[in-house]
């Protein structure tokens, strides 16, 4: 990101930041810029992730002739697609604009989201999975990015994981949508998993037509590229007030050290830190278990003798204690100034969960099972948070941007070898692939200590004087977050 082209007068902007004014303006912000995010999240998780699971209850293997190992690649290219183009999207988003880019992928993945309402075919079913990856990738880490023009490092945990619980919701309501739609099977000679698809796609094209006119700029073009609504544009001291705030946080935000680099020294630079890369080791290792579980657990709870509605029902209870946790480890996250502590409660409880997955005998009631496949799939996500820190550890706009970009590559990644995991050999309970996870997750708890206490040291050398860092932080102020 170039620095800003509008030229700030911090003094007069300080004049205004009266307590009142910067507790409005930051409402509104809430208002306008959230609600859009979080609608387009919740449209981009109910094509991608959570649909299909719903959609294989429904035959849609049959239908296709496909097996469970077909499922499992079509998952795996979902993720090579958004790999592929991770990093890319995220230089071009610098140059088109957040409020441009984002928008036009809603509309390209809901346009191959309808039409994969169409398919036939093995062939059919590949391809779509990784043209949807291809038309998302860049679009989480490019939003993360975009939220960062907006809010102070402190405010970023609740605010990011506002945004990822657009996912959270989509899965909550994907057992309850696919409850109806799949009961259309058999009209206009559908089945149910097409209707699934195509009312689906329609309601992101529907989204992304709207988040044209809506989704501002940045704080120093606070109006949205087609200004025919009031709710997108922001009033001249409005503006002040929140490029004021983000100056004072980080003054890297308006003014980055690194403007006279290339763009592929920045990528240079980022590949080339440890401390990113420890990040995406944490999200290589301890984000495995989401694919398996999202496509498989409603046929999971669907082998305990459930029909396919009222297994799509019973999917909906782990969602709904995910949003819950998720934001109320956010709220602890940001109160006590602290990314490392709540990553590492939320992940041992995610490990507790798998252990017993893995070591819970048959001859214990469904329904038993049942209660700890809620316990897993609804603790706190910790993804988040980590976005949050690695954001907060990376001062410059420029950097920060592919850094992202590179850790939601990572994080994609990780889901080619995740969507394996399950084996049909290994059904109903999966219980090689619960162990495969937990020993993953222990292994990610252990990094995330070494994080904490890596920053802890790099936060030591500065105060005594003998750090080194790139574009002069120490002389700015500039501390880790732990």
């Amino acid at each position: 990101m170039a620095p800003t082209e509008e030229v700030l007068d911090i003094d007069r902007i300080e004049s205004l930041q009266e307590p009142g004014d910067t507790e409005k303006s930051n409402s509104e912000l809430n208002k306008r810029l959230l609600e859009i995010l979080w609608h387009e999240d919740e449209e981009k998780a109910l094509l991608r992730r959570g649909n299909i699971g719903n959609a294989l209850t429904d035959n849609m293997m049959k239908d296709l002739s496909i097996d469970q190992e077909t499922v499992n690649t079509g998952t795996s290219l979902v993720f090579v697609g958004i790999c592929i183009g991770d990093i890319p999207a995220n230089l071009a988003i610098q140059k088109i604009g957040a409020d441009i880019w984002l928008p036009c992928q809603l509309l390209a993945w809901g346009l191959v989201a309808t039409f994969q309402a169409f398919i036939k075919n093995k062939a059919g079913f590949l391809a779509t999975r990784f043209l949807l990856g291809l038309c998302e990738s860049g679009f989480i880490p490019g939003t993360l990015w975009y939220l960062t023009k907006w809010y102070t490092k402190r405010e970023l945990g609740k605010r990011t994981v506002l945004f990822f619980i657009g996912s959270y919701t989509a899965n909550l309501l994907n057992g309850l949508i696919a409850y109806g739609l799949l009961r259309l099977r058999g009209r206009g000679g559908l089945a149910g998993w097409q209707w699934l698809f195509l009312v689906d796609g329609l309601a992101t094209l529907t989204v992304g037509i709207i988040t044209l006119f809506l989704l501002p700029r940045d704080p120093t073009r606070g109006n949205a590229i087609l200004k025919l609504n009031p709710f997108s544009q922001f009033s001249k001291r409005e503006t002040d007030i929140l490029l004021g705030r983000i100056v004072r946080d980080n003054p890297y935000n308006t003014d980055p050290r690194d403007s006279h680099l290339s763009q592929l020294q920045i990528v240079v630079s980022v590949l080339t830190d440890w401390k990113v890369w420890m990040h995406c080791s944490m999200a290589l290792l301890g984000l495995e278990y989401s694919p398996p579980l999202n496509t498989y657990s409603p046929s999971i709870i669907k082998t305990f003798g459930y029909g396919t509605f009222n297994t799509n029902l019973l999917t909906m209870p782990n969602s709904a204690l995910l949003m819950i946790t998720t934001f109320a480890l956010a709220w602890w996250s940001d109160k006590v100034n602290s990314r490392s502590i709540p990553i590492i409660f939320a992940a041992f409880w995610l490990l507790t969960g798998l252990i017993v997955l893995d070591t819970l005998p048959h001859t214990r009631s469904h329904w038993v099972f049942y209660a700890f496949l809620v316990f897993t799939g609804g603790s706190p996500s910790w993804h988040p948070i980590n976005v949050s820190w690695l954001q907060a550890n990376q001062p410059t706009p420029r950097k920060r941007a592919i850094a992202i970009a590179l850790y939601m590559a990572m994080t994609n990644l990780s889901g080619v070898p995740a969507s394996h995991i399950f084996q049909a050999s290994d059904k109903p309970y999966y219980h090689n692939g619960f162990k495969i996870l937990f020993i993953m997750a222990a292994m990610a708890i252990g990094l995330m200590v070494v994080m904490r206490f890596a920053y802890q040291w790099l936060n030591r050398r500065i105060e005594e004087g003998r750090g080194t860092f790139e574009g002069g932080e120490v002389d700015r102020g500039f501390r880790y977050q732990l």
